[in-house]
């Protein structure tokens, strides 16, 4: 089954903006799963990076690692 999101990321496969090696779906899932995490399991985060979790200047840093993350796996040409 095929979803509106799945369509368009499909479709940007399709056009090569997005890299075709992984299912849409799951592509887009592995990007909410990135983020999700950090909220998820602050206690992991805490202890892996040994950052504040309330600080906005880390909310800041661990938004630009999900994108440049997302960036990366989406690039089209990696394989």
């Amino acid at each position: 089954m095929r979803t509106m999101v799945g369509e368009r990321w499909t479709a940007a496969q399709d056009e090569g903006l997005l890299d075709r090696d992984l299912d849409p779906a799951h592509l887009v899932f592995l990007i909410i799963a990135l983020n999700a995490w950090w909220f998820s399991a602050p206690q992991l985060a805490r202890m892996l990076t040994g950052t504040d979790d309330q600080d906005p200047a880390e909310h800041a840093r661990r938004r630009a690692s999900v994108v440049r993350a997302a960036r990366r796996l989406t690039l089209p040409g990696r394989s």
